[in-house]
């Protein structure tokens, strides 16, 4: 972690979780960013190293983290745009591009349908209520995880082993039966190392 920074407005942690390197750009963006920064390197799994990403920013003062992944380029000013819209109840999400099951790109920002599959939304702007969406972009607050059960993350598997949901499908599901909102900003959609050159 860097050194903390007198910033107005509410303090932000930056958290970048990643088993080897750090896509280049991504590097850059976070060298640009005015908040400071943690890296989580761990060659655990995914849900693990995102349990570590919040105990760590637990053990700060910060109000807020924000969540980004290692192949990730948010935009420039996401989490500033993300804090003026900030609510008590809201999680904030900037989502980043990734492809749907048909090879289209789509925002990782999710519908789950009655049947409990989940629909992405195509949107490129507006901000929209979600019931789900990637980990990466996503500004909490620090309540969030406080008042919740541990572990925040969990790849729940079934009698038979297989998996059931991804460790951040089952923290947005959590989320939401304990009354926060989820809303994307698809305004602020971030690229992503697997979508950069479509």
């Amino acid at each position: 972690m860097t050194s903390d920074c007198t910033i107005p407005g509410p303090s932000v942690l930056i958290s970048c979780i990643t088993r080897e390197s750090i896509h280049a750009q991504t590097a850059q963006w976070l060298a640009n960013q005015r908040y400071e920064v943690d890296i989580v390197q761990l060659p655990y799994t995914i849900a693990h190293n995102r349990n570590v990403q919040v105990e760590r920013f637990l053990a700060t003062k910060h109000e807020y983290i924000f969540i980004v992944d290692a192949d990730v380029l948010p935009q420039p000013d996401t989490i500033e745009r993300l804090l003026s819209h900030r609510g008590a109840q809201d999680i904030l999400v900037a989502p980043c591009l990734t492809f749907d099951g048909k090879g289209q790109v789509c925002v990782m920002a999710y519908h789950q349908r009655p049947d409990g599959m989940y629909d992405p939304i195509y949107a490129r702007s507006g901000v929209h209520n979600v019931d789900a969406a990637g980990m990466s972009g996503a500004l909490i607050q620090r309540r969030v995880f406080e008042g919740a059960e541990r572990p925040w993350f969990v790849t729940p598997h079934d009698e038979e082993g297989k998996l059931e949901t991804t460790e951040d499908m089952y923290f947005w599901r959590k989320r939401r039966e304990s009354g926060w909102r989820i809303k994307a900003h698809c305004e602020l959609v971030a690229d992503h190392a697997k979508t950069m050159l479509v």
